[in-house]
């Protein structure tokens, strides 16, 4: 017997003898067929190869199910002859979820894969499932992630999911600016037009303004300006209208918001965009707190190279110590060792190898297997052994991987003197970095005229006087703690001395005690906490300088009973005599005295004239030459001062204070390398006679150096302990 289908298939006569059969829910039991056809791949009659670059997977499918989904895969199809089909940078996982829709009519859409179902849908034309992913979409917008989904609706021409994100931004601007690092981010053309746009999408801004005339009651048009803008800043200056606003605006907000997190990906921002005032303020921060950022910051090890190098390159950088540097370049380095492999030796040659310590040069830079192939690695880190090596040739040696940063040549503190009418109670610590001085303790003595000098962590006051009467007290100072203490008297009551240290023992010289002037010196062991006298200076003097050099302290200038004085003479603790050397070329008496490579150096101080007892202050200083026995001159300062606090960093003389006919506050260094002055930042209070003292880093962070040196043993092998190594 035959079968016709047409006749089977034609509607049915009411009329006729045929029945009509319809097979219950046969459009479900057909795509179950199919499925079950498809699980068991009888039938299958093409293959999809889906790789993602990290997935290769063959997907087998029913043309003639998967073309129901879209003219993509019908025109796909039209070669019966292919029976495979190649789709590269496509996700299997997502792929397979899709032609799995075709048999079920079923897909899951989760947060979690979204776009790519989207990104898929798409390329594939599947209008549906745009809808449903766009849909989904929508009801997931938040304030954290409605930038980076705006970006994705705009980039796939999504029209109507793009405005209702752009809405939902408009609408909540002021809270994602605030918690969406993303918007941070945002490219130049967003950004404007964001700026351009009305939170409730009905503003019209305007780009000029109007004028009342309050006599009249009325208001008239003046000329525009240069685009309409909103809520600006307005000030008048000599009849004329300054107004900011805009991106200065929007800058001004973004200062706010630099944190650790962000500041790298705000600076790129802003240097892509010429914002030059905001690229230097981010480029502050991030010198500010570079030993953070590199710590809590992935986007560190990201750092192109140009913009690692200009880092590496700053004297601005705040690190404790030049070890710091060189751990986080070598956490950036080994983030990606082969990216930048050709441009080691010029990185490398920017840490300043010679100002790290010898053991941890030796242990873990030295033995570093990074740099072992590279010849001009290896001539950097010769040239730091010798910079160890060789201390008496360091002069000869000065390159810019000498010269210290400025966040590692620690502090200057300054203690005392007179300020107009009164003792100072503050004490003020400059900052070499920023130039600064700020307060940062209190001294609550009423002592003047005294002498100090630092031994290791702590600071000894001697002598002085407390009105009209001359101490011997000794008052120490702790720079960690911040706490004074009383130390043991000196066996005569002194002030207007000097005092030297060689080693460990302090040396207290000359002075007055009241009633005459003093050639006593006297000599303190911190070890006994005991004063001793040793041999007598050949000439009676106070308001001197004191220094020490090559192992002899040097008592220069100061005033005797009638003049001032211009005669020098030396002590060796090692046959306990003192000896005369050449005079400077002139008198000097309140004279500030230091000693720096090799060379002594007499700075200002003031000339009391025999015949009418007046004087002549200096503005110039001397310098000592022990090898030729000899001073000489060098270039004057600013002006003619006297009673100046001096120390020496870095090769460089600063001078604080002093008087020159009223109280002084101003600061300047001076260059031995080049004899030149330059002003530094000034005081808060004007001092005379104050005392100006150098904590070097090396005791202040000795600790942190310390536990920084044991951290690193695994530097070779393993370069990601940055973190625990800074915080150590």
């Amino acid at each position: 017997m035959s079968f016709n289908l047409s006749t089977a298939t034609t509607p049915i006569d009411s009329n006729s003898n045929v029945e009509h059969f319809t097979k219950p829910n046969h459009p479900s039991y057909i795509i179950s067929k199919f499925l079950s056809y498809l699980r068991q791949g009888f039938l299958c009659d093409i293959v999809f190869i889906c790789d993602n670059g990290k997935i290769k997977r063959r997907i087998i499918a029913h043309r003639l199910i998967v073309s129901i989904l879209s003219d993509y895969f019908r025109s796909l199809f039209e070669n019966h002859k292919q029976t495979e089909i190649i789709l590269n940078d496509i996700d299997p996982d997502i792929f397979e979820k899709i032609i799995l829709y075709a048999y079920e009519g079923h897909l899951e859409i989760h947060s979690t894969d979204v776009t790519k179902i989207l990104n898929l849908a798409h390329t594939f034309h599947i209008t549906e499932i745009i809808e449903a992913c766009c849909n989904f979409i929508k009801k997931q917008i938040q304030s954290s992630n409605c930038l980076g989904l705006y970006r994705f609706a705009l980039k796939h021409n999504l029209q109507d999911l793009t405005q209702t994100i752009w809405n939902y931004i408009l609408d909540h601007f002021s809270i994602i600016v605030q918690n969406n690092s993303e918007f941070l981010e945002l490219p130049f053309d967003e950004m404007k037009r964001l700026l351009a746009s009305a939170t409730n999408k009905s503003i019209i801004r305007h780009d000029d303004g109007e004028r009342y005339d309050p006599k009249c009651n009325q208001w008239t048009l003046i000329t525009s300006f240069s685009r309409p803008k909103e809520a600006l800043g307005i000030a008048v200056v000599n009849n004329e209208l300054y107004i900011v606003g805009g991106f200065d605006a929007c800058c001004n907000f973004i200062k706010k918001q630099i944190q650790s997190s962000n500041c790298l990906g705000l600076y790129r921002f802003a240097l892509k965009h010429n914002l030059q005032d905001l690229t230097q303020t981010i480029w502050n921060y991030i010198l500010d707190h570079f030993s953070i950022i590199v710590q809590n910051n992935s986007e560190f090890l990201e750092l192109p190279f140009d913009e690692m190098k200009r880092l590496l390159a700053s004297d601005d950088i705040n690190v404790e110590s030049e070890e710091i540097v060189y751990e986080a370049f070598i956490s950036w380095l080994d983030y990606d060792f082969n990216r930048y492999n050709d441009h080691l030796a010029e990185l490398f040659s920017l840490i300043r190898l010679p100002l790290i310590q010898r053991k941890y040069l030796t242990d873990y830079i030295d033995t570093n297997e990074r740099f072992e192939n590279n010849s001009l690695c290896q001539m950097l880190i010769i040239e730091a052994m010798r910079y160890h090596l060789a201390p008496e040739k360091r002069l000869t040696m000065k390159t810019i991987r000498t010269t210290p940063r400025k966040s590692t040549l620690g502090a200057l503190y300054c203690f005392g003197g007179i300020d107009n009418t009164k003792n100072s109670q503050t004490i003020e610590r400059y900052d070499f970095r920023t130039d600064c001085w700020q307060t940062d303790s209190y001294w609550n003595s009423r002592r003047s005229q005294f002498a100090c000098i630092r031994l290791n962590k702590k600071l000894y006051i001697c002598g002085g006087r407390d009105g009209l009467k001359t101490l011997n007290s000794i008052e120490i100072y702790d720079f960690h703690t911040k706490v004074w203490t009383i130390g043991p008297p000196m066996l005569t009551n002194r002030y207007d001395l000097g005092v030297g240290h060689i080693g460990g023992p302090l040396y207290a010289v000359g002075g007055h005690d009241g009633r005459v002037i003093l050639d006593t010196v006297e000599r303190f062991d911190p070890e006994t906490s005991e004063w001793t006298y040793v041999a007598s200076m050949t000439d009676a003097r106070y308001t001197l300088g004191v220094a020490v050099l090559e192992n002899r302290i040097y008592a220069v200038g100061g005033k005797d009973v009638s003049t001032s004085l211009r005669e020098i003479e030396f002590f060796d603790p090692h046959t306990n005599r003192w000896s005369q050397c050449a005079s400077m070329i002139k008198c000097r008496a309140s004279v500030a005295v230091v000693s720096c490579n090799e060379f002594l150096y007499a700075i200002g101080g003031y000339e009391l004239l025999a015949t009418n007892k007046s004087i002549i202050r200096h503005d110039d200083g001397e310098r000592y030459d022990p090898k030729c026995n000899q001073w000489t001159l060098i270039t004057s300062f600013s002006r003619p001062k006297e009673a100046l606090g001096i120390a020496v960093v870095n090769n460089e003389l600063y001078i604080v204070g002093g008087f020159d006919s009223k109280f002084l506050n101003e600061m300047e260094k001076y260059d031995t390398e080049t004899n030149k002055w330059k002003k530094c930042s000034s005081l808060g209070t004007k001092r005379v006679g104050a005392c100006l003292i150098h904590l070097p880093n090396s005791i202040n962070q000795s600790l942190n150096t310390l536990m920084l040196s044991q951290g690193n043993k695994n530097t070779s092998t393993n370069s990601h302990q940055m973190n625990r190594l800074i915080l150590s």
